[in-house]
């Protein structure tokens, strides 16, 4: 049965595990949650928040970055099934997964998550840079782990602050392709299998603001992400 995403029966689905874009927030390395408040929304304490304005605005925009990808780099998009579990969920690793699509072709089994920021942020320099902000590297190795994918691209529609009247006159993307980590992906799965179980399972709300093993995360998401342009420029010889 399919959810309409932001809708309340959506948001009960996703209080039964942990997404992707709450990784951030269960390891204390958010900027726009806590461990706590991420346990009041998985324990139905509260609400879960719409989001500001740029983060309704990138909603709004996604399927034009999708068709903006499809369109620049010639690959098309496939819709993902909703609320993929972790392969050992019941062993409890509750993972769920909601990737904004999945690439077909010759990259059938790739995961595309589209995103935008405002031209001239930190998160613009990150992918000019080629690197990626911390909570995104969460997002996308938790869905590889979920899926059991082998990597994908994430695309960054950068556009101006305020209002857009024509993206494509005043908006551009950047797109990055990347690789699932297995140390990443093995250290998610034992974080939120212990997190799991020791918050949500008994009922106790996380006393740290940053996770015991935040550094030890940052550690590897320091060292372990490949990135590299998409597509690949072509092959010399």
């Amino acid at each position: 049965m399919y959810l309409e995403p932001g809708s309340m029966a959506w948001h009960r689905e996703r209080q039964n595990g942990i997404g992707g874009s709450d990784l951030a927030a269960m390891f204390g390395i958010s900027r726009f949650e806590s461990p706590l408040g991420l346990w009041e929304l998985k324990t139905n304490r509260r609400l879960y928040n719409p989001g500001s304005a740029l983060a309704r605005r990138g909603t709004l925009l996604e399927p034009y970055v999708c068709r903006r990808f499809e369109e620049e780099c010639g690959v098309e998009l496939v819709s993902p099934p909703q609320f993929v579990r972790h392969p050992a969920w019941d062993e409890g690793i509750r993972l769920l997964a909601n990737p904004d699509r999945l690439l077909g072709g010759v990259y059938a089994g790739w995961i595309f998550e589209a995103k935008t920021t405002t031209l001239g942020g930190w998160v613009h320099q990150l992918f000019d840079e080629g690197r990626l902000p911390p909570h995104f590297v969460l997002q996308l190795q938790h869905y590889a782990t979920c899926l059991g994918a082998p990597g994908g691209v994430i695309s960054c529609l950068i556009c101006p602050a305020g209002p857009i009247r024509d993206p494509e006159e005043e908006c551009f993307p950047l797109h990055l392709q990347w690789k699932r980590s297995a140390r990443l992906g093995s250290f998610i799965e034992e974080s939120v299998a212990a997190w799991w179980g020791a918050h949500i399972e008994s009922d106790e709300p996380p006393d740290y603001d940053r996770h015991p093993r935040a550094d030890e995360l940052m550690e590897l998401l320091r060292t372990e992400v490949w990135l590299r342009p998409f597509p690949p420029p072509p092959s010399r010889g």
